[in-house]
Order: C-alpha cells, then sequence, then structure tokens
C-alpha cells in the first residue's frame, strides 16, 4: 500500500489571507464565536470560507466553501469545537500542510488547547507571526473490502460491533505474524491517539512527538495479551478469523464492516498534519490537569 502526496506547501510570506473555518455547530457558544471571527477577519480584509452547515447557519452562503475548495485556498485552518471536531478538520487537509489552530468549545480536549476565551489573543499572535508549527503523523488505512484508502490522526478501531461474541484478529506486523487476538476488538493507534480510545483500553501513554504506532488489544480473552508499540514503519495487517462481521471505525468515524477473511491494512502516512502551538504548558502539565492527576505527599 502506498500513498504519495501531490498537494503544494503553503506559503506564508506575505502574511495570512485566506482562512478557512471547520465549526461544530452543536456545542455552545459555537455560531456566535463564527460570527465574531467572520466579523473581525473582513475588517482586515481576510478571506473566510465555510463549510455549507456553518455558512448557511450565520447566513452568509457568500462564504460556502466545499473541501476541495478549502484545500486548494486556506493558508490556516481553524478548527472550533473539540478533538472530534478537529479529527474533522485533519482529515479535510490531511496531505496539504494547512496548519490547524484547534480551539476548545468544551469537554477533554487533548488536541484542541487553545479555548475560546484565548482566541482573539491567539489570532493576533498568528499574524504576528508569534507561533510554532506541530507535526502530528498519520495513519493510512485500507481494506480488502474497498480499495478507498482512509487517513487517520488518532485510529482506526476493529470492534465486535452488537454481538455479544468475541471476534479472533489474526494479526501481522511487516509480514511477521504476531498472534490472534480473541478480544472485543483491536486498537491500532497512532501516539497522537494514545490519550483517546486506546488509554481507556489499557494502552500506554505516548508523547505525541514520538513516531511509533499502537496495537492495544480490547478486553483480550488472554491476559498475556499486551499492548504493544511498534516503529512507526511498520505495517500492521489484520485478517478476520470469525463468521461474526467486524465494525471498523477510523477516528471514530464509521468506516465499514468487515466479513471473515477480510483483512485491513495500516501503516504511517507519507505526510503529516501541522498543529499551530503558542508557547503553551507542557504535555505533562496537560496530561496532569485533563486526567486530573492530582499526586501524593507522604504525610498528608
Amino acid at each position: 500500500m502506498q500513498v504519495l502526496s501531490n498537494a503544494k506547501k503553503r506559503k506564508f510570506s506575505n502574511g495570512v489571507q485566506k482562512i478557512a473555518i471547520i465549526a461544530n455547530l452543536a456545542k455552545e457558544k459555537v455560531s456566535g464565536v463564527v460570527r465574531n471571527i467572520v466579523d473581525d477577519m473582513e475588517k482586515k480584509n481576510i478571506e473566510i470560507f465555510l463549510l455549507k452547515d456553518a455558512a448557511e447557519h450565520i447566513k452568509r452562503k457568500d462564504l460556502k466553501a466545499d473541501e476541495g475548495k478549502i484545500r486548494k485556498n486556506a493558508q490556516v485552518l481553524i478548527s472550533l469545537g473539540g478533538d472530534g471536531t478537529l479529527l474533522k478538520s485533519a482529515r479535510i487537509v490531511k496531505d496539504t500542510n494547512i496548519p490547524i489552530l484547534g480551539v476548545n468549545m468544551g469537554g477533554l480536549g487533548f488536541l484542541t488547547k487553545i479555548t475560546y476565551k484565548d482566541l482573539t489573543k491567539a489570532l493576533t499572535l498568528l499574524f504576528q507571526k508569534k507561533y510554532s508549527i506541530e507535526k502530528r503523523s498519520m495513519l493510512i488505512i485500507k481494506t480488502s473490502r474497498n480499495a478507498k484508502i482512509l487517513v487517520a490522526l488518532n485510529d482506526v478501531v476493529l470492534s465486535r460491533g452488537a454481538s455479544a461474541r468475541i471476534v479472533e484478529l489474526e494479526t501481522f506486523i511487516d509480514n511477521s505474524y504476531l498472534t490472534t487476538f480473541a478480544s472485543d476488538g483491536l486498537i491500532i493507534s497512532t501516539s497522537t491517539g494514545s490519550t483517546a480510545h486506546s488509554l481507556s483500553s489499557g494502552g500506554p501513554i505516548i508523547h505525541p512527538s514520538l513516531d511509533c504506532i499502537l496495537v492495544v488489544p480490547i478486553c483480550p480473552h488472554a491476559l498475556s495479551n499486551r499492548p504493544i508499540v511498534v516503529p512507526k514503519q511498520s505495517k500492521i495487517k489484520v485478517k478476520i478469523l470469525t463468521k461474526n462481521p467486524v465494525d471498523y471505525t477510523v477516528d471514530g468515524q464509521p468506516g465499514g464492516r468487515l466479513e471473515k477473511g477480510g483483512e485491513i491494512e495500516t501503516e504511517s502516512a507519507p505526510f503529516n498534519i501541522s498543529l499551530v502551538k503558542f508557547k503553551e504548558k507542557s504535555f505533562y502539565e496537560l496530561l496532569r490537569k485533563k486526567l486530573k492527576w492530582s499526586g501524593y505527599s507522604v504525610g498528608k
């Protein structure tokens, strides 16, 4: 499986002139924030691109753009919502190198570190070029059923779906047989996704700067089946052995269903996602805050 990127790199020599906004309109206050951004950017003569739902929601159909137009024109993409919205944004821009500014509108938010209260300051720093770019690796996924290649920033998850029976997943890494997981499913994750579904299934927390892939069984039948971390260049293939079908999701979105004998292949993508980063709390401070680690002091 090979994926090549022909997308042109975005240039910022003349500053940011074109901004796209991807918004989760179900989140409280999001529509108002979108309107505020649009008003502010238009005062600065910045061109704005909105997906159809957001453009119609704020009654600005003149700003409506499809994903292709965003991929071709945007210099920066602002993601308004939570981590799920940022994951959607990542799938849209994927190999274009368009930087994503993630804004957390509530919830846990490991990827969206900027809150909407800090957005005005963040945009000011963006236009002043006082930011850095943080690269995150992605996965590409292909199944025997569908030739279409999918991409994920977090993970691909195979699960038993509505069935109460465990599934048997014959797993190979670089064509070398690893084991057959008898479990509720299997998670193949990037280091970014280590704080998502993988974490709740007992997987390790991996610093997002590390280039690696996690293979994490979900409720394995054999207690000796443990999560494993493999190099970024590894190619992982899973074959369905049980007669009951296996559902798979990509970054939490339905991907499809595999019957007995079906296969799914996963490997690192040849491109990275670019996240806009300001001077902010360290990853470890973020963990402590988001996971509510209080620490322990002897004698207290």
